[in-house]
């Protein structure tokens, strides 16, 4: 069942972002010290980023996120959901959609299409207008740019909700959605999850939306996929405006 807990409080979390504005004004308000810097983020994340930007990107439309989801089995001899249960504080995520997003890479490398971990966004500036069903473009995170680097975030889910990047829905209008629900939905009605509510990716949160793994916890299994685990924890440089 989703719930809207969090693992950090407000106020730590306010603590977080007053420190990451600090550090924010401090690296822009000299130009030459931002210019030395994404001149570096482009040698090092420039090329990582072109070649595999399914690394760089958050969870695709459509992605569900919960305290539990039921997700499709592969290679099943008929349509089979199981689930997963995220831990205390956490919250677990299933992307649908992943596989077709990245057809190239997919078939050399496999994606990865469940993760677990702390939720958190980057909220940049030219999206947050945007109505929910606005399609932001994948991978539209530039991380040779600063600004967009400091717009990484760790919004509550309410706060994603409210600013249309993610919309609650049950599993069985999630499944819908995707267009998965004619296969897995009598599934989905025998287990009795069809109607547990679960948050899902709008268009507008297309790939901005990630589930990050905590540092020290153990490598995820190869099932598990850690989206945008290397971005600093301290770079959550302000709230959703309202």
């Amino acid at each position: 069942m989703a719930t809207r807990e969090g693992k950090q409080s407000p106020e730590e979390l306010q603590e977080t972002r007053k420190e990451s504005a600090r550090l924010k004004q401090e690296v822009t308000r000299a130009p030459i010290r931002k210019a030395i810097i994404e001149l570096g983020l482009k040698i090092v994340v420039g090329y990582p980023q072109k070649r595999r930007p399914d690394m760089m990107s958050g969870l695709i439309e459509g992605a569900i996120i919960g305290s539990t989801v039921s997700f499709p089995v592969a290679n099943s001899d008929k349509p089979r959901v199981e689930y997963e249960k995220a831990p205390g504080g956490r919250w677990v995520g299933y992307d649908f959609n992943r596989p077709s997003e990245f057809p190239t890479i997919n078939a050399k490398h496999g994606v990865k299409q469940l993760t677990r971990g702390r939720l958190v966004a980057f909220l940049l500036d030219r999206v947050m207008d945007n109505e929910p069903e606005e399609r932001t473009p994948t991978a539209s995170v530039d991380f040779t740019s600063l600004d967009d680097v400091f717009s990484f975030d760790t919004p509550t889910i309410d706060e994603l909700v409210d600013a249309g990047m993610l919309r609650l829905t049950t599993q069985g209008e999630a499944y819908e959605r995707v267009g998965l629900y004619d296969v897995y939905g009598e599934e989905l009605s025998s287990r009795s999850v069809e109607d547990d509510p679960v948050f899902q990716v709008t268009p507008k949160g297309n790939s901005l939306v990630s589930l990050e793994r905590d540092f020290g916890e153990k490598k995820p299994r190869e099932s598990e996929m850690p989206n945008l685990g290397w971005v600093p924890n301290n770079l959550a440089p302000r709230r959703i405006a309202g």
